[in-house]
């Protein structure tokens, strides 16, 4: 993959610039592309990325292309992080991503427990 075609990418989601998203996705990014981290970690998926930064248009943008709402960021040293727990991480999580993770991923209470944990924590 293109190394600044994914930088373009990672700066439009910090941005919230879904044109630039929207773009870089017909150009042929994978809505479902780990952002590289560590050499021995696998990197963030894009859709992560977006619900970290609490960027409700540019991670509903992801969801129409196919991104995976079940996908795990395993670029942590710790367990994998579920997109929940991603959504409720910012300062001041977005609603529309949190309602939209409940109604179509049906995450288990559990997973729950430890997103509520997080967004009570931040």
């Amino acid at each position: 993959m293109n190394p600044e075609r994914v930088a373009k990418m990672v700066q439009a989601i910090e941005t919230g610039d879904a044109k630039s998203v929207r773009l870089l996705l017909k150009l042929g990014l994978p809505p479902n592309h780990l952002i590289p981290g560590h050499a021995s970690k696998p990197g963030r998926p894009l859709l992560h990325h977006a619900a970290r930064r609490a960027r409700a248009e540019v991670f509903h943008l992801l969801l129409e292309s196919g991104a995976d709402i079940h996908s795990l960021d395993r670029s942590f040293d710790t367990e994998p992080e579920s997109l929940l727990e991603a959504a409720c991480f910012p300062l001041s999580p977005s609603l529309e991503i949190v309602a939209t993770i409940l109604a179509q991923a049906s995450p288990a209470p559990a997973l729950l427990h430890r997103a509520l944990r997080i967004a009570a924590e931040g």
